[in-house]
């Protein structure tokens, strides 16, 4: 696009582009609203600051999103840099299997949430109270250690 018309696109940054069929697996797999916008903007805003590259592979993006929640750089990835992910589509690829029936029953692939959203709805249904004492063990209220983000 760049080549075709110098006004259309400025910077060195190109625009999120996604093959139909990656989409229709996208939608298929995060078939709850909230986790497909998530991973929409996500996926925009990772685009725009390139902190993780793939091998060109889309669900690799996916998988990764559905491991950990989020398609920020997780602990599993190295710290500095170009980060690479790969080989988070075999879940995906074991689920289109069994759809096709080449292989015996395997779930469906789900989003797992991040460990902000876990504690968000341990605080929303009272399970956890900011003034607990943090289970990290360093006898401190939640709301001063592990919690701190949050509050």
């Amino acid at each position: 696009m760049k080549l075709w018309d110098q006004e259309l696109l400025y910077g060195t940054h190109y625009p999120f582009a996604i093959s139909i069929y990656d989409l229709m697996i996208i939608t298929e797999i995060l078939d709850n609203s909230d986790d497909f916008i998530k991973y929409l903007l996500e996926r925009i805003n990772l685009n725009q600051t390139q902190e993780i590259s793939s091998h060109g592979d889309e669900i690799d993006f996916l998988g990764y999103f559905l491991k950990h929640g989020t398609l920020s750089k997780t602990s599993d990835l190295p710290k500095s840099g170009e980060v690479m992910i790969y080989g988070y589509t075999s879940d995906i690829e074991k689920y289109y299997s069994y759809l096709q029936g080449k292989i015996e029953y395997v779930e469906k692939p789900v989003r797992h949430k991040t460990q902000t959203e876990i504690i968000r709805e341990k605080l929303e249904k009272g399970i956890l109270s900011k003034n607990n004492p943090c289970w990290c063990g360093s006898r401190k209220k939640y709301k001063h250690c592990c919690g701190r983000q949050l509050f």
